[in-house]
């Protein structure tokens, strides 16, 4: 958990089978209990179904780091089609 996040405490009963899963995940992945083992699978998996919040403290920094860059070397370009090849798009 980051440092802004919130919490919500909700109590909810677990089938058998989603205990022992949450057991196993909980065990394979080295936590103490069964709410890390949730949390943990929440954000490995929920990706996929909703986006995480977005750092608006990282994208300022990375800003800043951008700017700063083009201020050093302000003649250097580089294509959109350079640009994925560097990140493998």
């Amino acid at each position: 958990m980051t440092k802004g996040d919130l919490l919500t405490q909700a109590r909810f009963e677990l089938t058998d089978y989603s205990t022992r899963v949450l057991d196993v995940f909980k065990g394979k992945n080295g936590l103490k209990n069964r709410e890390e083992a949730l949390n943990k699978f929440i954000e490995e998996r929920g990706q996929d179904l909703v986006a995480p919040e977005i750092n608006e403290e990282l994208l300022i920094e990375l800003d800043n780091i951008l700017k700063k860059h083009k201020k050093k070397y302000p003649n250097r370009t580089m294509s959109e089609k350079e640009l994925n090849e560097l990140l493998e798009l």
